[in-house]
């Protein structure tokens, strides 16, 4: 049961976990940087440090096009996480 739970939890997480790569940014999507990009969670999260604190950005929120990484969310709305 844990093994098809874990086996789910990997099939779910997108693509993004293999495109974004710590040190290159993340953007909002129309282009804008937000913060480079500290770390990619198993999940396909990634870490970026707004302001002077770590914020995980939800996977669901991430898109990889062209090989840059971006978000549905702002940088406003990320600093408010």
């Amino acid at each position: 049961m844990i093994v098809a739970a874990a086996l789910a939890l990997f099939a779910a997480a997108p693509q993004t976990a293999e495109l974004a790569r710590p040190g290159k940014y993340l953007t909002q999507t129309d282009g804008r940087q937000i913060a480079r990009i500290q770390r990619v969670l198993p999940d396909g999260s990634v870490v970026v440090i707004v302001g002077e604190k770590y914020v995980t950005v939800p996977s669901a929120t991430l898109s990889v096009k062209d090989g840059k990484a971006s978000t549905t969310l702002t940088q406003r709305e990320i600093a408010r996480m």
